[in-house]
């Protein structure tokens, strides 16, 4: 082995940081080109009049004002609905839509106290609680990235028969301890806050597998004025 001189290991030393630069950029990219690649597979959809038959049957669910609402919007597909006092109001609710200008699929939140629209993670903030919880979870992905990557998955399935996506389950409101997708000897609850915490509280479900049974579920901390994400599930069946 090659003795290491001080000026070999000085040139070691400043390659380091460039080789570790490179990696970020190498993964960087990987990350934009699977967004792209998400982005075209969601357009195919749409092109394939998958999203507009979801919106057929869905808007005929809706509450007047919001099909209202919809309706002058004509780059949004609203794929499914659930109402509940998400923020505590009545009038709330929670929408799974396809922005066609965009190319994304995201969750678009209703405040009835406020009577105003927005996206979560943009327009209402995001606490990832379960990556200190030693389950596994990361703040990587939002959990819209990964019900595009299900759609994704399911992409061939749904291009030879448009309407079966009306035959999955994308999100629920209500009373966590009701809801009988979860299954909390099986899933993860935070640690900090204590996840436990918001059980009695009406719960945002949303569906991160639809294939297998999982779920990661928030609640609204209006202390905070901020979403908590505060349990998950993973192949529960």
């Amino acid at each position: 082995m090659p003795r290491i001189t001080p000026i070999l290991f000085l040139l070691l030393l400043a390659a380091a940081p460039r080789a570790g630069a490179q990696q970020l950029a190498a993964s960087g990219k990987a990350t934009q080109e699977a967004h792209a690649a998400l982005k075209r597979t969601l357009r195919t959809l749409d092109s394939a009049g998958v999203f507009t038959k979801a919106q057929q049957r869905t808007l005929k669910l809706l509450a007047p004002a919001h099909r209202a609402w919809f309706l002058v919007r004509p780059g949004l597909r609203v794929l499914e609905s659930a109402a509940g006092p998400l923020f505590g109001h009545a009038g709330d609710a929670a929408f799974v839509v396809y922005d066609g200008k965009e190319g994304r699929l995201g969750y678009l939140l209703y405040s009835g106290a406020d009577r105003r629209y927005g996206w979560l993670y943009n327009d209402f903030p995001v606490f990832n609680a379960l990556t200190a919880a030693h389950c596994r979870y990361s703040a990587a992905e939002s959990i819209d990235d990964r019900l595009s990557g299900e759609l994704a998955y399911l992409k061939e399935s749904l291009l030879k028969e448009p309407a079966g996506l009306s035959e999955y389950d994308f999100l629920q409101v209500g009373p966590f301890r009701k809801n009988e997708n979860l299954l909390p000897r099986e899933g993860c609850f935070s640690l900090y806050p204590d996840g436990r915490n918001f059980i009695s509280k009406p719960v945002l479900a949303l569906a991160t597998g639809l294939v297998y049974n999982d779920w990661e579920c928030l609640a609204w901390d209006a202390s905070k004025k901020r979403f908590v994400l505060f349990y998950g599930q993973a192949f529960a069946d």
